[in-house]
Protein backbone atom coordinates (compact mmCIF):
# COMPACT_ATOMS: atom_id res chain seq x y z
CA UNK A 1 0.00 0.00 0.00
CA UNK A 2 0.96 3.63 -0.49
CA UNK A 3 -0.09 5.33 2.39
CA UNK A 4 -0.87 5.05 6.28
CA UNK A 5 -3.12 7.01 8.91
CA UNK A 6 -5.01 6.52 12.12
CA UNK A 7 -8.13 6.62 13.51
CA UNK A 8 -10.19 5.81 16.50
CA UNK A 9 -11.76 2.72 17.13
CA UNK A 10 -15.27 4.07 16.97
CA UNK A 11 -14.64 4.99 13.54
CA UNK A 12 -15.54 1.93 10.73
CA UNK A 13 -13.10 1.91 7.41
CA UNK A 14 -14.77 0.24 4.12
CA UNK A 15 -13.59 -0.30 0.57
CA UNK A 16 -15.59 1.67 -2.33
CA UNK A 17 -19.04 -0.14 -2.50
CA UNK A 18 -18.77 -0.98 1.27
CA UNK A 19 -16.37 -4.20 0.39
CA UNK A 20 -15.09 -4.83 4.18
CA UNK A 21 -11.89 -7.35 3.12
CA UNK A 22 -8.65 -5.43 3.44
CA UNK A 23 -10.30 -2.03 2.91
CA UNK A 24 -6.79 -0.11 3.06
CA UNK A 25 -5.38 -1.97 -0.12
CA UNK A 26 -8.44 -0.61 -2.07
CA UNK A 27 -8.60 1.92 -4.65
CA UNK A 28 -11.53 3.94 -2.76
CA UNK A 29 -12.14 3.53 0.86
CA UNK A 30 -14.72 5.48 2.92
CA UNK A 31 -14.55 6.05 6.72
CA UNK A 32 -16.83 7.04 9.49
CA UNK A 33 -18.03 6.76 12.72
CA UNK A 34 -20.19 3.64 14.10
CA UNK A 35 -21.69 5.80 16.67
CA UNK A 36 -24.70 6.82 14.49
CA UNK A 37 -27.70 5.14 14.04
CA UNK A 38 -27.59 5.69 9.87
CA UNK A 39 -23.79 5.47 8.70
CA UNK A 40 -25.32 7.98 5.31
CA UNK A 41 -26.29 10.73 8.22
CA UNK A 42 -22.77 10.50 9.72
CA UNK A 43 -20.19 13.09 8.48
CA UNK A 44 -17.72 10.92 5.98
CA UNK A 45 -14.27 10.94 4.30
CA UNK A 46 -12.63 9.02 1.43
CA UNK A 47 -9.54 8.20 -0.21
CA UNK A 48 -9.29 7.23 -3.71
CA UNK A 49 -6.71 6.11 -5.86
CA UNK A 50 -6.82 6.98 -9.79
CA UNK A 51 -3.82 5.18 -11.42
CA UNK A 52 -3.17 5.18 -15.22
CA UNK A 53 -4.69 8.91 -15.99
CA UNK A 54 -4.40 10.84 -19.14
CA UNK A 55 -5.27 13.97 -17.33
CA UNK A 56 -2.96 15.88 -15.56
CA UNK A 57 -3.40 16.30 -11.67
CA UNK A 58 -4.50 19.94 -11.88
CA UNK A 59 -7.16 18.25 -14.45
CA UNK A 60 -8.01 15.42 -12.62
CA UNK A 61 -9.19 18.09 -9.46
CA UNK A 62 -11.18 20.50 -11.94
CA UNK A 63 -12.96 17.26 -13.49
CA UNK A 64 -13.71 16.68 -9.82
CA UNK A 65 -14.94 20.12 -8.97
CA UNK A 66 -17.03 20.09 -12.00
CA UNK A 67 -18.91 17.16 -11.80
CA UNK A 68 -20.01 18.35 -7.96
CA UNK A 69 -20.71 22.04 -9.04
CA UNK A 70 -22.86 20.41 -12.04
CA UNK A 71 -24.76 17.76 -10.66
CA UNK A 72 -28.49 19.23 -10.31
CA UNK A 73 -29.28 16.54 -7.84
CA UNK A 74 -27.03 17.74 -5.43
CA UNK A 75 -25.93 21.29 -5.21
CA UNK A 76 -23.30 22.70 -3.55
CA UNK A 77 -21.79 25.95 -2.44
CA UNK A 78 -17.99 26.36 -3.36
CA UNK A 79 -16.45 27.90 -0.06
CA UNK A 80 -12.90 27.50 -1.42
CA UNK A 81 -12.36 27.30 -5.32
CA UNK A 82 -9.25 25.39 -6.65
CA UNK A 83 -6.43 26.71 -6.16
CA UNK A 84 -2.62 25.33 -5.66
CA UNK A 85 -1.65 24.33 -2.31
CA UNK A 86 0.97 21.57 -0.16
CA UNK A 87 -0.32 18.57 1.36
CA UNK A 88 2.17 16.18 2.91
CA UNK A 89 4.77 18.28 1.16
CA UNK A 90 3.46 17.33 -2.05
CA UNK A 91 1.99 19.80 -4.27
CA UNK A 92 -1.49 19.69 -4.29
CA UNK A 93 -4.78 20.97 -5.83
CA UNK A 94 -7.45 21.63 -3.02
CA UNK A 95 -10.96 22.90 -3.16
CA UNK A 96 -13.46 23.41 -0.51
CA UNK A 97 -17.46 22.51 -1.30
CA UNK A 98 -21.08 23.05 1.43
CA UNK A 99 -23.67 20.35 0.17
CA UNK A 100 -25.64 17.29 0.94
CA UNK A 101 -22.95 15.05 -0.68
CA UNK A 102 -20.25 14.61 -2.82
CA UNK A 103 -19.57 13.07 -5.94
CA UNK A 104 -16.19 11.26 -5.76
CA UNK A 105 -13.97 9.40 -8.64
CA UNK A 106 -15.83 6.03 -8.46
CA UNK A 107 -18.85 6.81 -6.66
CA UNK A 108 -20.85 9.49 -5.06
CA UNK A 109 -22.85 9.57 -1.69
CA UNK A 110 -25.57 11.71 -0.19
CA UNK A 111 -27.08 12.52 3.35
CA UNK A 112 -24.60 14.24 5.59
CA UNK A 113 -24.79 18.02 5.01
CA UNK A 114 -21.47 20.34 5.62
CA UNK A 115 -18.36 21.56 4.52
CA UNK A 116 -16.19 18.78 2.17
CA UNK A 117 -12.76 19.91 2.17
CA UNK A 118 -10.56 18.06 -0.91
CA UNK A 119 -7.06 17.35 -1.22
CA UNK A 120 -5.19 15.94 -5.13
CA UNK A 121 -2.15 14.74 -4.87
CA UNK A 122 0.07 12.67 -6.62
CA UNK A 123 2.92 10.29 -5.30
CA UNK A 124 4.34 7.35 -7.11
CA UNK A 125 2.31 7.72 -10.58
CA UNK A 126 -0.80 7.78 -9.05
CA UNK A 127 -3.63 10.39 -8.23
CA UNK A 128 -4.73 10.18 -4.33
CA UNK A 129 -8.01 11.80 -3.54
CA UNK A 130 -8.90 13.34 0.10
CA UNK A 131 -11.85 14.14 0.75
CA UNK A 132 -13.69 14.56 4.33
CA UNK A 133 -15.93 16.75 6.37
CA UNK A 134 -14.89 19.66 8.03
CA UNK A 135 -14.82 18.39 11.74
CA UNK A 136 -12.31 18.59 14.12
CA UNK A 137 -12.12 14.67 14.07
CA UNK A 138 -11.37 14.20 10.67
CA UNK A 139 -9.16 16.95 10.43
CA UNK A 140 -7.04 15.26 13.14
CA UNK A 141 -7.06 11.77 10.86
CA UNK A 142 -6.11 13.42 8.05
CA UNK A 143 -3.35 15.13 9.81
CA UNK A 144 -1.88 12.03 10.37
CA UNK A 145 -1.97 10.58 6.60
CA UNK A 146 1.50 10.09 5.04
CA UNK A 147 3.01 8.10 1.91
CA UNK A 148 5.01 5.37 2.74
CA UNK A 149 8.09 5.08 1.51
Amino acid sequence: NDYSFSYPTKMKVLAGGFDVNNPENKNNIHIFSLEGADAFKEPPADISVIANSKLSLEEEARKNLNANTSNPDAPVQVIETLHQGVFTGRKSYEFSLRGKGFQGVLEGYSGYEGIYKVVWIEYNKKYFMLTWTDTSEFDQILSTFKFTE
